[in-house]
């Protein structure tokens, strides 16, 4: 149990830092940004270095993400210097070469690239009602895929997945649903 709680802390904190910064949410309280940081940048190294498969996957992300405009600010930036070190500190932990193993790895490696990059094209706008619904289906996907998943590898993934998109549906739905009217939805269907 406690091998999926980091990962889904992970991609929860991880959101959270980002959606609020991209609000420009802490302005009046810098500390609480500084903090996020903080427990992101521990949690992240923590999630990176217990497992090779997951820091290499982020090697191969980040990328992506320069591509799709998802690294927007200096602190993302200098968070690309972190799955490198966790890579060469985790790579110590492999024993053997499992090319059923690999071939998994470079599977969902590829559908992680993919969807990060189709994700950006049809859903490009930081809040909106086809987004929060889009997230939600994928939620239930990804927790229909857990219950018959055995690769600790992908689960670990799926679980920050979650923690990521269940804090992306929370605050999407607080910046709809609130009396801000700046973050009005315009896209609802």
């Amino acid at each position: 149990m406690d091998e999926f709680i980091i990962p889904f802390l992970t991609g929860s904190i991880t959101k959270l830092y980002d959606d609020i910064n991209d609000q420009n949410l802490a302005e009046q309280y810098p500390i609480v940004l500084e903090v996020l940081k903080s427990f992101l940048v521990a949690f992240n190294t923590m999630f990176l270095s217990a497992d090779f498969q997951i820091s290499l996957l982020h090697l191969i992300v980040l990328p992506t993400c320069f591509l799709a405009g998802q690294i927007d600010n200096l602190f993302w930036k200098s968070l690309v210097a972190l799955p490198i070190f966790t890579t060469l500190y985790s790579a110590k932990n492999i024993t053997q070469f499992d090319l059923y193993e690999s071939i998994k790895f470079i599977m969902f490696s590829i559908i992680t690239v993919v969807s990060i990059l189709l994700e950006s094209i049809y859903f490009p706008e930081e809040v909106s009602t086809k987004k929060i619904l889009f997230r939600s289906v994928l939620i239930l996907v990804l927790n229909i895929i857990l219950i018959f998943l055995k690769n600790q590898f992908i689960r670990k993934m799926l679980i920050f997945g979650i923690g990521y998109f269940v804090v992306s549906i929370i605050f999407q739905f607080y910046l709809l649903y609130s009396n801000n009217d700046e973050n009005k939805d315009t896209t609802r269907f």
